[in-house]
C-alpha cells in the first residue's frame, strides 16, 4: 500500500486541515517544539475558521504498562 517508510516520499500524506481534530504530541516532543507547533496550528485554524481543534499528549501509564493519549489540560480547544 504505502511501501517502505525508509524513503521520505513514502512518509508524506496529503490531508485537508479542516479534517483534522487535533494534534498528538509524542512523549519526547520538547516544550519548545510543542509551543511552535501550537502557534502554527492556532494560526492555521484561525485562518481557515476551523473550530474545536485540540492538543493531546502521549504518555506512558506505569500502572497499566500502556501508552495513553490525554488532552493537554492547560489548553482549551480552539472555538469561537
Amino acid at each position: 500500500m504505502f511501501g517502505t517508510l525508509d524513503e521520505e516520499e513514502h512518509r508524506k500524506l496529503r490531508y485537508r486541515w479542516a479534517d483534522l481534530e487535533g494534534i498528538v504530541f509524542g512523549m519526547r516532543t520538547s516544550t519548545e517544539d510543542k509551543l511552535e507547533i501550537m502557534k502554527i496550528a492556532v494560526g492555521k485554524c484561525l485562518s481557515e475558521k476551523h473550530n474545536n481543534f485540540n492538543f493531546y499528549q502521549a504518555q506512558f501509564n506505569s500502572m497499566t504498562g500502556k501508552m495513553e493519549i490525554v488532552p493537554l489540560a492547560q489548553l482549551k480547544p480552539i472555538s469561537k
